[in-house]
């Protein structure tokens, strides 16, 4: 999780707040989890850190950005797959989950399709699935009256605003889910891809 910027405003007040949520160059080497991982035990798991600020959504570096900032989310998912791979035995893999919390989940439901694709290139059998915990992407305006107040802007407005810095690639992204979502809301859930 850690939910994301949406301007050079936020963007800013965000590398100026938590900076490990928008660059990777203070982090330990390496980090220990607990809570569901532990759980896995049978299985391999990996946690990709959150630092792209943009929900996991965006590909754009700072030289394609108005505002000079780096939105590489969905490169970094690849990149990690590629890594894992190369590295680590996804090519043996027979099942792949994605998860995440808040913007990961987010993320993880953006992409899961495109991602599923990626990871049946390396393990072509495997089946691939989700766990999405507080995607939080509502239509709802779920603001307090202090929040409106202090003019924190809602999950569209966010999501708007987003749409618009971190590029083309993400507004046609969000057409398509837009019909893609339609779709499927009368159908049962399936696996994708």
């Amino acid at each position: 999780g850690g939910f994301q910027c949406w301007s050079n405003e936020s963007c800013a007040c965000r590398a100026a707040k938590t900076p490990r949520l928008i660059s990777s160059m203070q982090w330990p080497a390496v980090v220990r989890h607990n809570g569901v991982f532990a759980q896995l035990r049978d299985h391999h798991a990996i946690a990709v850190g959150y630092c792209s600020s943009d929900a996991w959504v965006g590909d754009v570096g700072a030289d394609e950005s108005a505002n000079g900032w780096h939105f590489r989310g969905r490169a970094i998912l690849e990149g990690a797959l590629a890594q894992l791979a190369a590295e680590h035995g996804l090519t043996r893999a027979s099942e792949v989950l994605f998860s995440g919390c808040s913007a990961g989940a987010r993320g993880a439901l953006y992409n899961l399709d495109a991602l599923c694709a990626e990871a049946r290139r390396y393990a072509p059998d495997a089946a691939c699935s989700a766990v999405l915990d507080s995607a939080w992407w509502t239509e709802l305006d779920a603001r307090t009256p202090l929040q409106r107040a202090r003019g924190l802007p809602s999950v569209l407005e966010v999501a708007a605003a987003s749409s618009e810095l971190y590029g083309p690639a993400m507004q046609l992204r969000r057409r398509q889910l837009r019909g893609d979502l339609t779709a499927r809301a009368s159908s049962p859930l399936r696996e994708p891809g």
